[in-house]
């Protein structure tokens, strides 16, 4: 959190970040197709690393950086992380109200969306959702949680949106807030982004071929394979 407050070399996309412009989805090229229009079953085939590599470059740093210093960073987003993975399993919270104030204004929200669904939408057993954090905009740390969000989204293949509004908190006091609003469908639940993260970091050789390849270290083979 520091470096990325401090580091000249990161001003750009701090400043970016902080005024709601940094870019929700800049796919890495991960094979020879091209990227910028990835349908649901694109991004259900793809392995993690190449999810890993679809989360914006310096988002991308950021967020490894984080994961592999910092023990409170790795927790914020296993929390985040994890409470996506539920909701969009039909599961409940397993956080309580308490431990949601001390990351958010208020608990986490997630609706349906409001809209006809097609037939391939009535087949599909995942769902899609929305899902809104409320970040104190005026917090140190709000706005470092909410970019490891963006991170989490994209890895997952959601879709993040920032915007800044006025809400009424639990004691009723006004507070300013930066909203994440997260949008789609979840994919790639069964493998976590700080697991992967420090699988990466622990077995440096397993991930340097090209990642096209479909490959991911053996001890997760189990549950990588997604088709």
């Amino acid at each position: 959190m520091t470096q990325f407050r401090e580091d000249e070399t990161l001003s750009a996309v701090r400043q970016q970040f902080f005024e709601g412009e940094l870019p929700n989805r800049v796919p890495q090229p991960v094979s020879n197709h091209n990227n910028s229009s990835f349908t649901p079953e694109d991004i259900s085939s793809l392995t993690p690393l190449q999810r890993f590599h679809r989360i914006e470059g310096r988002l991308r740093r950021i967020l490894t950086k984080a994961c592999e210093n910092s023990y409170a960073a790795s927790k914020v987003v296993n929390i985040l992380e994890d409470y996506l993975v539920r909701v969009h399993a039909g599961k409940k919270d397993k956080h309580t109200r308490e431990e949601w104030l001390e990351l958010l204004l208020e608990p986490p929200t997630v609706t349906s969306p409001r809209r006809k669904k097609s037939k391939d939408q009535e087949n599909d057993t995942k769902a899609t959702l929305i899902a809104r954090f409320l970040f104190d905009a005026d917090s140190d740390t709000g706005g470092f949680h909410r970019l490891l969000l963006h991170g989490i989204c994209q890895f997952h293949g959601l879709h993040a949106a920032s915007s800044t509004m006025q809400v009424v908190v639990h004691n009723n006091e006004t507070k300013k807030a930066r909203v994440l609003t997260a949008t789609g469908t979840l994919y790639g639940e069964n493998v976590r982004l700080v697991d992967f993260i420090m699988d990466r970091q622990r077995q440096p050789s397993s991930y340097s071929g090209t990642i096209t390849t479909g490959t991911y270290p053996a001890k997760k083979q189990e549950v990588v394979v997604e088709k």
